[in-house]
């Protein structure tokens, strides 16, 4: 009967406050408890992301990034870049807005773009008037004769209205130059930051040697796509 009464014996109980527990089992440990807002809540580990094979992480922006660059190359080495240069010699407007739409600036790379075609075109529509009113009085002096067609005042002032209006246009295309060259320095942290006398030093090339600033401006830009400097927050949406 001892031992029947043994055998049906309830088995020890543990409380879940002591240390101690049964044999082979963990002790039950309560989470700590919060009392007030103010009382910190222990952070999660970080997992690294670590990519896997194949992919890259994307970069981040133009204005993220860090540590002085440099231009791909000198101001006067623009043929280093044949196709660059080629297209800046026979299709500038094209050249600009690439440019100006890789450092995320493409309203200003198409008002441009827009103001060098229309340059283009008066300077054609310039040369070609001029050309004919001094071919007509250099046959007129040779000839002393009657030229076949007198050219009226009116065609002098609208070549001299033309004209005007021509160097208004260029001067604003080296104003939106400018601008453009200065906002890709700023945003890549191209060179040394030297205030007034890095904008004039800026102003003075794009005024005297335009189509090789532009030329270093594509070069740079490609570069620093390859680089993955590049970052296209919103990706153009193909018709």
């Amino acid at each position: 009967m001892e031992k029947h009464a043994e055998a049906h014996q309830a088995p020890p109980s543990y409380d879940s406050a002591t240390t101690s527990g049964p044999p082979g089992y963990p002790v039950n440990q309560q989470p700590p408890a919060y009392n007030s807002m103010n009382d910190k809540i222990p952070e999660r580990p970080t997992v690294p992301c670590v990519p896997a094979p194949g992919y890259c992480l994307p970069s981040a922006p133009p204005a993220m990034a860090a540590g002085e660059r440099y231009w791909a190359y000198e101001m006067f080495f623009c043929f280093s870049d044949l196709p660059t240069c080629c297209g800046q010699m026979f299709c500038p407007c094209v050249v600009e807005y690439l440019t100006a739409r890789k450092a995320n600036l493409k309203k200003l790379g198409m008002w441009l773009a827009v103001v060098t075609v229309t340059c283009i075109m008066l300077s054609i529509v310039v040369n070609c008037m001029y050309t004919d009113m001094m071919q007509q009085q250099v046959e007129t002096i040779n000839t002393m004769n009657e030229p076949r067609r007198r050219h009226s005042g009116n065609d002098w002032f609208l070549l001299q209205v033309l004209c005007y209006a021509l160097g208004m246009i260029s001067l604003a295309r080296f104003c939106m130059g400018l601008y453009l060259r200065s906002q890709i320095r700023s945003k890549f942290n191209i060179g040394p930051n030297r205030g007034m006398m890095g904008n004039l030093e800026d102003a003075v090339c794009v005024f005297c040697c335009y189509d090789c600033v532009m030329c270093q401006n594509k070069s740079t830009m490609d570069k620093f796509e390859r680089e993955g400097l590049i970052y296209d927050s919103a990706p153009m949406v193909h018709a």
